[in-house]
């Protein structure tokens, strides 16, 4: 989900990363943001041990819950920095640091900062592969009735604040 900057991004992180799997002999499937079905994104699923997300940022984060409810771990990209949509960044809004994994923790997968430390994080990720527990972490905090928990809280914490 690379939504700025995608052909410097190809140059500086898709096509390292991929020349790095040719070399480890792991193969490979690209599922872009807004060119795939909810239905390709469960048929490809069920054919992988886990996934590479490429995403400058997110708000929810759907689409890589979406993974880690199915108990695909990830190896997450997760730049840091400024928030970079075009419209906003640098000249109306400096706003930072984001992430592209904002539910997350270690039963999920791994991160990446950049190209630089993807390789080592890689290796890590591929012999730990068995030991995730991604559906876990997505059941213990954010299925319906964990939200749900977690909106009421804060309504009664601001109907207190009011009274």
């Amino acid at each position: 989900k690379l939504l700025w900057e995608h052909d410097k991004y190809q140059a500086d992180l898709i096509d390292p990363i991929c020349r790095l799997l040719d070399k480890r002999g792991l193969s490979y499937k690209f599922i872009r943001y807004g060119f795939y079905t909810h239905q390709d994104l469960a048929e490809n699923l069920k054919k992988v041990r886990g996934v590479i997300f490429l995403c400058e940022s997110e708000s929810q984060g759907f689409a890589y819950q979406q993974i880690l409810a199915t108990g695909t771990p990830i190896l997450a990209w997760d730049r840091a920095g400024y928030w970079q949509d075009p419209y906003y960044f640098p000249d109306k809004v400096k706003f930072g640091p984001v992430s592209s994994t904002p539910y997350w923790d270690e039963r999920c997968g791994f991160k990446f900062e950049g190209i630089a430390d993807f390789e080592g994080q890689l290796v890590k990720f591929n012999s730990k592969l068995g030991l995730f527990k991604p559906r876990d972490y997505i059941t213990e905090n954010l299925s319906l009735e964990k939200c749900a928990e977690k909106y009421l809280e804060v309504y009664r914490q601001v109907l207190n604040e009011l009274a």
